[in-house]
């Protein structure tokens, strides 16, 4: 799938570049234009729709959050991302991270973000 940057936060907006699947963006902001999720990176605007990873909150520094293409998020649910379990709370944020030591046997909580 190519996935188009825009010069602004619209699908009417000229594209800027193409990008394929699979690429890693550095999000510098994001924005919701009549309930569309856009995120700003050094090139220009993609849509939230395509869009899956952990992204940074921008109001508060120390807090990561997970979304999923089409701008969904994981909630009161356990998910493995990348090899690794999370389990997300009731607000969508993670509210602890667990990880299970094979060699020790031993449930560790690495994190815990409020």
């Amino acid at each position: 799938m190519i996935v188009k940057v825009r010069t602004g936060p619209n699908s009417a907006a000229s594209i800027v570049k193409k990008l394929n699947t699979g690429a890693q963006i550095e999000a510098k902001g994001r924005t919701i234009i009549d309930g569309d999720l856009w995120f700003h990176i050094s090139d220009g605007w993609l849509s939230g729709d395509y869009v899956q990873g952990w992204v940074k909150d921008y109001n508060d520094n120390n807090r990561w959050w997970y979304v999923e293409k089409g701008y969904k998020y994981p909630v009161s649910t356990w998910k493995t991302i990348v090899g690794k379990d999370y389990c997300f709370g009731k607000g969508r944020t993670i509210w602890a991270i667990y990880l299970w030591s094979a060699i020790s046997s031993l449930l560790s909580i690495i994190l815990i973000i409020g």
